[in-house]
């Protein structure tokens, strides 16, 4: 006979869940002086997903507030596991540059700024791209500078032009053979100086390279004063001392009378101012003989003279012969001779 058999049956539903993908991880490198941008997941991730950590403001990346990280992007997917994308953000320094070189020089000459240290790429203000520029004016240079990262900064040097120093010795000047005169650079600040230099450099006290100087020519000179200034740019001007000649300028008494009234009663040599001394002074009488002497007088200096003796004695009225070497300002002697009446 048949059997009945039984059967329990159970319903069961499963549910396939579609898996929502966060993307690919990625690695971005920005400049620090970038503009704040939104963190974008790579093709084909899903549209749902959640950054983390939130101070990234749900998917907006500020280099100058948020730091350089790892930073997720998170898909949820409801019956699979949730997708994670990493997003690694490095946040490149900016570069520093420096321009090397003169920030003034004189006009007429030039310098050459370069950029230090090197970088990939230079844009100066006047559109070169190379790494050094010369400059023949003053103004205000710039140059931006690219790094290996892309990363730009930009430089200023301001350049100045330096003229020399004005200055000036004035006009011609007059002196008298055996004088000297002063010789400064007018309108002149002596701090601005940093070298002077005096030619020709002879008849000058204390020496060439002093700013003021004493001259004493023995003829006619054209002095020229070069000045360099603490910028280094020179100047120049100069000034003519004429000398004049001056006459022999000397005076000796053809007669004099040593009678003790106050008038005539020396023999002696008067000269102007270019007889520095009179270094032999001898009187002979008319055979020759040596009456008086002296050595390294005074001109101008009647007590220094003659006052008609002889060993103690008054000498006798008559002819005498003089003979006197004159030291000059300049160094030069000169010699002077003749006769004299001796009166009583």
């Amino acid at each position: 006979a048949n059997k009945l058999q039984s059967r329990d049956t159970t319903q069961a539903t499963i549910q396939v869940g579609t898996t929502n993908s966060a993307g690919k991880d990625t690695s971005v490198a920005v400049c620090a002086d970038a503009k704040a941008f939104a963190l974008t997941p790579t093709a084909k991730a899903a549209k749902n997903g959640v950054w983390y950590p939130s101070s990234t403001k749900q998917g907006f990346f500020d280099p100058s507030l948020d730091k350089a990280g790892v930073f997720s992007y998170v898909v949820t997917n409801t019956y699979c596991a949730n997708d994670t994308a990493k997003f690694n953000i490095n946040i490149s320094p900016l570069p520093k540059a420096t321009i090397v070189g003169d920030s003034s020089f004189c006009k007429g000459s030039m310098t050459t700024l370069k950029v230090s240290p090197s970088f990939a790429k230079y844009l100066w203000s006047d559109k070169s791209t190379t790494s050094t520029l010369k400059v023949t004016q003053g103004n205000l240079y710039t140059v931006t500078v690219t790094d290996s990262n892309g990363c730009t900064t930009t430089v200023i040097k301001t350049i100045t032009i330096s003229d020399g120093t004005a200055f000036n010795l004035g006009n011609p000047q007059d002196i008298d053979e055996g004088d000297s005169i002063l010789l400064k650079p007018i309108g002149l600040s002596p701090t601005l100086v940093s070298a002077a230099l005096w030619k020709p450099d002879s008849w000058i006290s204390p020496n060439n390279k002093s700013l003021e100087i004493s001259v004493k020519p023995p003829q006619t000179t054209l002095y020229y004063l070069k000045i360099k200034n603490i910028y280094g740019c020179d100047s120049e001007d100069s000034i003519l001392i004429n000398v004049k000649k001056r006459s022999k300028g000397i005076f000796v008494p053809t007669a004099f009378s040593p009678d003790g009234n106050g008038i005539n009663d020396y023999f002696s040599i008067y000269a102007g101012s270019w007889v520095k001394q009179v270094q032999t002074f001898r009187i002979f009488d008319r055979w020759g003989e040596l009456v008086f002497e002296q050595a390294n007088i005074e001109p101008n200096e009647p007590s220094q003279g003659w006052n008609g003796t002889f060993r103690g004695r008054e000498a006798a009225a008559d002819v005498y012969i003089y003979y006197a070497v004159l030291l000059l300002n300049d160094g030069k002697t000169e010699i002077v001779k003749g006769d004299f009446v001796l009166k009583r």
